[in-house]
């Protein structure tokens, strides 16, 4: 026998004896991760934190997060659910059945054989994963597409690394930064109180935010938080609901947005930006909110835990947020301050106040220009402060804008009386 037919063999041999093997037992009352001895221990099959589905199973960086927390159901005979500490125990694995039915997802359990998996053991401490519905032909496996090599994909099941997964009790990873030590405070004494009814306002003790809030960027999009300046706008106006079941931690809510966009965190490897998703129980939606001295506070998720705090990107912009190292910077306390009285909902007009201007009389106090001078065109709103009146220098001549205000001719306007109307 040649080493070819040997090689075939011995694979044969291989997966003849992994096809029948024993089904591994798990403990239903804790949690596991899942790691792949191609990827090796520093990736864990996680769930991508979209801001969208928050369904789409890959393999990220090994981290101490909920979406790398799985938990492991026995459903009879040798079959398992699983699900994630994330997404909670109503979202299971899932094969998707688009016609090719080798895509996974998280999808609401509803006992479909693409969401019972068959766990069977492999050599050194590994396991094959396979579903009812697709068979023991077909493997989960990672897509080697020479880039990320992180998507996943039923496969026809062979000897291959990608094919073997390590499940292991959940602990903490190994190369996780410790946190820096903060303050302990008693939280049984201490937990802030907000009334979920009312509306907040938050703004930060870093003397370069200075008279601005926290806000929504509106862009459309409705997925982007910014420090802007402060003002009666409803994207500034926040809401602080108790997370049910974590005392001391709070779901994040808008006026502007309503109550079903929470403020979360994208769950892209990182795990550092700040964004808004639909409301759930979701780990990157729970902040907890820790006092500081002062009547300052701490904001952290029950996703990153008390390692990372909310803080101001220091750009020389200082206007944008994420997660952080925890320490005593200023760009990490925060202020909230009630705006509203409770039980009483905001009133805030959907577009920018313009301020009140008095009423003239026209026909006492027309105004008077000199029609071969030229003046300067600036607004009352505060937001435009230092900016003109200006023409886009595009080539086209066709449009205005408010531009910085400087000794540009597109700023230099000429003001003539229209024959026949007086005042215009």
């Amino acid at each position: 026998m040649n080493r070819k037919h040997l090689l075939i063999t011995l694979l044969f041999l291989q997966f003849t004896f992994t096809s029948l093997a024993q089904t591994a037992t798990f403990d239903s009352t804790i949690t596991y991760r899942i790691t792949n001895l191609w990827q090796g221990e520093k990736k864990s099959l996680d769930i991508l934190n979209d801001g969208k589905q928050n369904n789409f199973p890959w393999l990220s960086t090994s981290d101490d997060v909920s979406g790398q927390s799985w938990k492991i159901v026995p459903l009879g005979d040798g079959y398992y659910k699983l699900s994630t500490t994330w997404r909670g125990p109503g979202k299971v694995l899932d094969v998707i059945n688009d016609g090719k039915n080798n895509k996974l997802q998280l999808a609401d359990f509803g006992g479909y054989s693409g969401q019972f998996w068959k766990i069977t053991s492999l050599p050194n401490g590994y396991y094959r994963l396979t579903s009812m519905w697709q068979g023991i032909g077909k493997s989960i496996d990672v897509v080697n597409d020479g880039k990320n090599n992180n998507q996943l994909i039923l496969a026809k099941s062979g000897g291959y690394s990608g094919q073997y997964w390590k499940i292991t009790p959940y602990t903490p990873v190994n190369n996780v930064p410790v946190p820096p030590t903060v303050p302990v405070i008693d939280s049984t004494k201490a937990l802030p109180v907000f009334k979920n009814l009312a509306s907040y306002r938050i703004t930060n003790l870093w003397a370069a935010t200075k008279g601005k809030s926290l806000d929504v960027v509106n862009d459309g999009k409705k997925n982007k938080v910014q420090l802007a300046g402060s003002g009666p706008y409803s994207g500034q106006y926040w809401t602080l609901t108790p997370f049910p079941g974590y005392p001391g931690y709070y779901r994040l809510t808008n006026l502007f947005l309503g109550k079903d966009l929470s403020l979360d965190i994208v769950n892209d490897g990182t795990n550092n930006k700040i964004t808004f998703g639909n409301s759930g129980m979701i780990s990157g939606q729970a902040w907890k909110i820790t006092p500081l001295p002062n009547g300052y506070f701490r904001l952290t998720t029950n996703f990153q835990g008390d390692g990372k705090s909310l803080d101001v990107i220091n750009d020389g912009k200082n206007t944008q947020l994420h997660l952080t190292k925890t320490a005593q910077a200023s760009g990490q306390y925060w202020l909230i301050t009630e705006i509203t009285p409770a039980n009483t909902a905001p009133v805030v007009p959907a577009v920018p106040v313009v301020p009140v201007v008095p009423v003239v009389d026209s026909t006492k106090a027309l105004p008077v220009f000199k029609n071969l001078a030229s003046y300067r065109i600036t607004n009352l709103w505060e937001a435009t402060k230092g900016k003109s009146l200006d023409v886009v220098n595009d080539g086209k001549k066709n449009k205005v804008q408010l531009d910085g205000s400087g000794p540009y001719s597109g700023q230099y306007w000429t003001l003539t009386p229209f024959p026949g109307y007086p005042g215009y």
